[in-house]
């Protein structure tokens, strides 16, 4: 039951980011994405309306209501993980999230600071993915190998 609602939830996403790209690149040229930061953003400034001078800052409002279910499920995965390997208190961690984030929105104040950190994080999710995942696999693989092969059959006859 539950797993309707996660589905159905994903396909508003997912429909959503793709009416978005298509509007964005029917709007703007290939020549102008190159040099806009925040091309979807930059398009909602040219709508106007007599009851709110800056919609974008609807736009922005109604759009973290977008980003903000993948950041719920994201921290709610670490402190799952965390709960798992090091079996600490998911409240706990839940702060220490909580403060890590306060204190990155404060560090990370611009724009340069925001790119050096998104490439720092690419380049290292692509070594977790392409090295530690495999490495812990094999890691993983060769210990329940030696773990089976120490214990051997059993003895009783």
């Amino acid at each position: 039951m539950d797993q309707k609602w996660a589905h159905l939830g994903l396909m508003f996403t997912t429909i959503l980011y793709v009416i978005l790209t298509v509007i964005t690149y029917a709007f703007f040229n290939q020549g102008v994405l190159k040099y806009v930061i925040w091309p979807t953003l930059s398009m909602t400034k040219v709508v106007q309306m007599p009851f709110i001078e800056r919609f974008e800052y609807l736009f922005i409002f109604s759009w973290m209501l977008v980003i903000l279910p993948p950041v719920c499920l994201c921290i709610w995965s670490v402190t799952r993980g965390f709960k798992g390997v090091f079996n600490s208190k998911p409240s706990l961690t839940l702060a220490g999230i909580h403060i890590l984030i306060n204190v990155f929105s404060f560090i990370l104040n611009d724009r340069i600071m925001i790119q050096v950190f998104k490439d720092i994080t690419a380049k290292m999710s692509t070594y977790i993915l392409l090295v530690y995942i495999p490495l812990l696999y094999v890691f993983v693989t060769v210990k329940n190998k030696l773990s089976t092969n120490k214990s051997g059959p059993s003895q009783d006859g």
